[in-house]
This record gives C-alpha cells, sequence and structure tokens, in this order.
C-alpha cells in the first residue's frame, strides 16, 4: 500500500513521466527504489516476465510491457504442429497448426500434423534421396535412404562376368563369374577365348582349339601358341573345288600332279594322259598308227584312229598261216581269212610224207606211183594216202625181169620177189 501511494504521489506530481505503458496494471507494480536510494530495477519489479509481457522501468517507475496480440516471437518450438501466441495482455497460449510441420531432415518420409500431432511416415519407394556421388541413392518402402531396390539401381552395367546385386538393406554389390568361364560372344578362328577373370573382367586367354577355319582343303587350320596358321597341306591330299581333286602342296586345289592321277586312264598306245601346269589333258597317237597288241592272221591290223581309240583296218599281208604245207594261207579283199587245202600231189613234208591229198592233210601218197616203181612180182598200190604192195601170185612167170636171171627161169614167189 505504501509503494502504491508512493507511486500515486509521485504521478500526481509527474503525470508525463508516470504515463503507464500499454497494458500497464498499476496494481501489479510495487516501489522498486526503496532501501537503494530510489532507482528502479526490473527485476525487483512485481510478476514474472515471458514471451508475451516483461518488467520494465520508466522514470524510474516499475511498468509492464505487454507484446501485441499475435505468434509468440522467440518461444516457438519448431515442427510441432503448434504455435504460441499471445493474447496481448501478457499471456502466452499454444494452439493447434498443422502447418508446423515435424522436418526431420529424412527426404523419404512424409512431414505431418494431423489435429496437432507431429508424424514422418514412409513415402513412396524410388523417390531419389540424395547422391554420394554418385551412386544415386534411393528411397525404400520403410523410409530409408538406401543404396538401391533392385540390382538395376545400383550403378555399373551387368555381364556375363558380373551381374550387380541389391542385398538386404539396400546395398549394392556385384555376383562375379567364376574365373575361365567363356562368354557367348567370341572371335572365331582367333586361337583365343574371351573368358571371365573371376572379378567381372574379360579377358583373353590362348585356346589352341579354336583353329581358324579358312575353308580350303588344301591348308591345315591350326593354332601355334595362340597365333592362327593355315600352313599347305601335303602334296596329293585329297580335295574337291569344281572338279578338281587334289592338293598341289601350296595350298592350291588342282586336277593333277603326274599324268596317272588324271582321270580318263588307263593310258593306251592311242591315248595318253598329261598333266601340264597341274592342267589334264591327252595326247593321242596319230591316225592309222599300228597298235602293239595285234592278232596275228585276222587278216586284219589294229590301228590308232588319232582321237585316243582303236580302230581295225583290213591287212592282206596278214595271212593265216597254219602251218599247214597243205592249205594255202590267204585273206579275202574284205578281210576274211582262209586256209583253203592245196591242190592233190602238192609237195609236203611230214613225217616222211610227201604228197597233199587235196584234203588238208599231208599223207605218203595220193597215187600208186607215189609209192616207187612196180616189179612182175609186185604192184604199189596207194589207199587212203596209204602206200602199200600188190604181190603177183607165187608162180608166175618173172623173166628178165630181173638182171642176172634168165628167162623162163625165174617165177614171182608171192611176197614180191622174183626167183630162180
Amino acid at each position: 500500500m505504501l509503494s502504491y501511494v508512493r507511486w500515486a504521489a509521485a504521478c500526481f506530481v509527474f503525470v508525463s513521466a508516470c504515463a503507464l505503458s500499454e497494458g500497464t496494471d498499476p496494481s501489479t507494480l510495487t516501489d522498486a527504489s526503496a532501501g537503494d536510494g530510489g532507482v528502479c530495477d526490473p527485476s525487483a519489479c512485481p510478476g514474472k516476465d515471458n514471451e508475451c509481457g516483461h518488467r520494465g522501468c520508466t522514470n524510474n517507475a516499475c511498468t509492464m510491457n505487454y507484446v501485441g496480440a499475435g505468434p509468440a516471437p522467440t518461444t516457438q518450438i519448431a515442427g510441432d504442429c503448434r504455435t504460441d501466441s499471445c493474447d496481448g495482455k501478457g499471456t502466452l497460449a499454444s494452439k493447434i497448426d498443422d502447418t508446423d510441420v515435424p522436418d526431420d531432415k529424412n527426404p523419404c518420409t512424409k512431414d505431418v500434423c494431423t489435429n496437432g500431432v507431429p508424424s514422418n511416415t514412409a513415402g513412396p519407394a524410388g523417390v531419389t534421396c540424395g547422391a554420394n556421388p554418385p551412386p544415386v541413392l534411393l528411397c525404400n518402402s520403410t523410409g530409408q535412404c538406401v543404396g538401391c531396390l533392385k540390382p538395376a539401381d545400383c550403378p555399373g552395367v551387368d555381364s556375363e562376368c558380373g551381374t550387380r546385386t541389391c542385398a538386404t538393406g539396400g546395398i549394392c554389390g556385384m555376383n562375379f563369374a567364376a574365373s575361365g568361364k567363356a562368354i557367348s560372344s567370341q572371335v572365331a578362328g582367333d586361337c583365343h577365348v574371351l573368358q571371365c577373370d573371376g572379378k567381372g573382367t574379360v579377358i583373353s586367354a590362348v585356346d589352341n582349339n579354336d583353329v581358324p577355319v579358312d575353308g580350303n582343303a588344301c591348308t591345315s587350320d591350326l593354332c601355334s601358341f595362340g597365333t592362327p596358321i593355315n600352313p599347305p597341306t601335303v602334296s596329293g591330299t585329297a580335295c574337291n573345288v569344281s572338279g578338281n581333286t587334289l592338293c598341289n602342296g601350296a595350298g592350291v586345289c588342282v586336277q593333277c600332279l603326274v599324268p596317272t592321277t588324271c582321270p580318263g586312264g588307263p593310258d593306251t598306245f592311242c591315248s595318253l594322259r598329261t598333266c601340264v601346269s597341274n592342267a589334264c589333258g591327252f595326247n593321242f597317237t596319230g591316225n592309222g598308227i599300228a597298235t602293239p597288241t595285234q592278232t596275228t592272221g585276222d587278216c586284219h591290223e589294229n590301228q590308232c584312229n588319232g582321237a585316243g581309240g582303236v580302230t581295225n583296218a583290213v591287212k592282206p599281208s596278214d595271212i593265216p598261216v597254219d602251218n599247214n604245207d597243205c592249205t594255202s594261207d590267204l585273206c579275202s579283199v574284205s578281210g576274211v581269212p582262209s586256209n583253203p587245202p592245196t591242190l592233190a600231189g602238192t609237195a609236203c613234208n611230214v613225217n616222211g610224207k610227201t604228197k597233199c591229198n587235196g584234203a588238208g592233210v599231208c599223207v605218203a601218197c595220193v597215187v600208186p606211183a607215189d609209192c616207187g616203181s612196180d616189179t612182175i612180182c609186185a604192184l604199189r598200190t596207194c589207199t587212203a594216202g596209204v602206200c602199200g604192195v600188190n604181190n603177183t601170185t607165187a608162180g608166175t612167170w618173172c623173166a628178165g625181169s630181173d638182171a642176172g636171171i634168165d628167162a623162163g627161169e625165174s617165177v614171182c614167189n608171192g611176197n614180191g620177189a622174183c626167183l630162180p
């Protein structure tokens, strides 16, 4: 009461100096100068300071200064879904404010106020939530910012030697193929194989089974310590190119190497195969040249026709010699061989026989005279080419028939002799 009296007296004396600030309640003010020489100290003034009002001194007297109605200037709590407001009379009140969302600094959650209740719920999965950099990070379904949701989200490119993985917790990784695994894309015939090194990298390793196939039957397809080569095959190796059948030893399929490798054999006197510059041909014997092979005595001659063939020409001198003294060796004009009998009585000589019988046989006789001279006691005969004797009957007079025998004293003895 004393303070109020003093204040009233002071204000009565100094009206302009004791004018109260807006909202000042004089009943709350006290004399702050008692005992200290009358100097006003705000902290000693009655009441309490808050966001909406604070104590002060004006003209060495306590005052209360109120903040106008509206949001409190400094005591707000960000993200609590409420707003602290002053009522203009020094009272601080908290009101629901669903715009004051709770920002948890997580791009993978939704910052929400629901009737003054703050929450941070998981947002849509797959949304970009930052970069490391790289890789780009993604939100998962539980509101976490992770490295991946699926393998394709991870950096890099899948290959046959390594595929991306996305492990539990959204951690990117790689699954490497085993070392030595051949990949599908290869360079055929380079004596190498593209394969995995077990660490995701493709390397080229020597493969001497990957031979360089050049499609040439006259070369070999080989690898020499990883180097492809096609050396020529041995001369004479079989091939088949446009009718050619033999390799020439220089990697070319040719017709021939020597005449005997040409078609059209076997060679004959009239037709000889040739091989000139690995090309087959023929060398024909001239027309009319006699071949070595003949049939003696057929009245013909085998001759070359000049085109590799043989003709059988009439040759009158090629008589059919039958070595029979009693036949003739003849060729007709048309080339027909024959051996007709010679005339009967033609001389011959076969085992002591000397006469041809006209039927092609050499016999002892044709007529009795061929058998020798007759006598009174022995008359020569010729029967079927055989000589014989027809003896005169015994007792037949043969006088004078034999020298030294007197006439009338000799007779035939029946055995061809004339005896005395």
